[in-house]
């Protein structure tokens, strides 16, 4: 409670502060970026949150996903950051994303990277502050008057500016020296005295993808658009992820005996209740582990090198490296809630579904954990019914075979095919995401 009271009366301050400048500050802002990059995702988040305090009136996002945007990129880029990399040998730096165009008061700068993470909607409304004076003080303590800025991205800006300056007036570089300077605290600036424009791409507004209505970055690429082009992955990753040897042993056990126990109806309801069950508890937890995605994009590595150990573990217990004990949790939970069973009714197989999905299944889910990672850079909407598709998916070999028992046999056969591709996959998919290809 404490921390939701700090964070909503952190939220209040910052709110106060953006309205108190909403009069004076009119910022252009246009963002060359990927839709993909957590970097591009918070700044543009920011830059959206100064719009809507009136701060910024007009925000633009170029997806360099489209062939014309990521040409006005490059010549962006060459006109000024690798112009003032070669001008000044300070501001060196490799092709990258955000790369920030932002305009106020009749001047303008060009950032490269994410300012400061954690604070990025304060961090850029400083930038926005200091840029519309035309004015910075540099290492040297002497007033700079500037039209366009050439920056980089520099949490500790003022430390490094001493620092070299310091290097600069050792190497007889004075001039040098002079042109550099801090703007909003959190990035290092070669001045010019030349206006600068963004270079926009000549396709048009269509092309751009421009955000400036309110969107998010690459909106149309976000929503549920993006996840039509999703669907043959997760149907792929949901159907490798369904494959759960333990758990579709206990499940097709539990048909067969209510089943001869008290007939094919009760087996039927039996086998709905464990599939609801299963469909409730792994929706809530791949929910869960989307939204964490989302606020925390570094969790992604961690869920890559889960998947990658799983992808190992699987192939070293499917060729026999590895000997597990017969006994789990999810088979002690089994015989007390009377798996097997005339005991078994659909209200205990909806609770043994539920307990499982959390328990045995997770075990399981490096699939999941990747699908994941795609979902979780949709929005909102599209996040919850690519759940949807997925967890039908998953749950469908257990609903066929609650009305078939057939199906068991012939989903073993395909089970023990998958189960050898399994480990591979699962270490490939986990390589790429920290490619950052996934």
């Amino acid at each position: 409670m404490r921390v939701a009271a700090l964070a909503a009366t952190l939220l209040l301050v910052a709110a106060a502060v953006l309205a108190s400048h909403a009069e004076r500050l009119n910022a252009t802002v246009v963002l060359y970026g990927v839709h993909t990059c957590p970097h591009c995702r918070a700044t543009w988040a920011a830059i959206t949150r100064l719009k809507e305090a009136g701060v910024v009136s007009s925000a633009t996002f170029l997806d360099l996903g489209v062939k014309a945007n990521a040409k006005a990129y490059a010549e962006m880029f060459k006109l000024w950051m690798l112009r003032a990399c070669s001008e000044t040998r300070v501001l060196c730096t490799t092709p990258g994303v955000p790369l920030t165009y932002v305009e106020a008061g009749g001047h303008a700068a060009l950032i490269l990277g994410e300012l400061a993470p954690g604070n990025e909607t304060l961090n850029w409304l400083r930038v926005i502050e200091d840029l519309s004076k035309g004015v910075a003080v540099n290492g040297l303590n002497e007033t700079v008057h500037f039209k366009s800025l050439v920056c980089i991205s520099m949490p500790y800006c003022s430390r490094v500016l001493s620092r070299v300056t310091g290097l600069l007036e050792k190497r007889g570089e004075a001039r040098i020296a002079a042109r550099l300077v801090c703007i909003g605290g959190h990035a290092l600036c070669a001045t010019f005295n030349e206006t600068m424009e963004p270079i926009l791409p000549s396709a048009g507004a269509a092309a751009r993808r421009a955000t400036s209505n309110g969107g998010g970055p690459g909106a149309e690429r976000l929503g549920l658009d993006a996840l039509v082009g999703l669907l043959p992955v997760l149907v792929g990753l949901a159907a490798l992820d369904a494959v759960n040897p333990c758990f579709l042993a206990l499940y097709a056990l539990t048909i067969a005996a209510v089943a001869g126990l008290r007939g094919r109806l009760a087996a039927v309801k039996t086998g709905l209740g464990v599939a609801l069950g299963v469909f409730t508890g792994y929706y809530l937890l791949g929910l869960g582990l989307v939204e964490a995605l989302a606020a925390m994009p570094l969790v992604r590595y961690a869920l890559a090198a889960a998947v990658i150990a799983l992808g190992v573990f699987t192939v070293a217990k499917e060729y026999g490296l590895v000997r597990l004990s017969e006994e789990c949790a999810a088979c002690r939970l089994a015989s007390k809630l009377g798996i097997g069973s005339a005991r078994m009714t659909p209200l205990l197989g909806y609770a043994f579904g539920l307990v499982a999905s959390l328990t045995l299944l997770p075990c399981s889910a490096g699939p999941y954990a990747v699908a994941a990672v795609y979902l979780s850079k949709l929005e909102p909407l599209a996040r919850l019914a690519g759940l949807l598709v997925y967890n039908l998916v998953f749950i469908a070999p257990i609903v066929a075979m609650a009305f078939a028992a057939s199906f068991a046999a012939a989903y073993a056969a395909v089970e023990r095919v998958l189960r050898k591709a399994a480990g591979p996959i699962l270490v490939v998919l986990g390589l790429l995401i920290i490619a950052g290809l996934v």
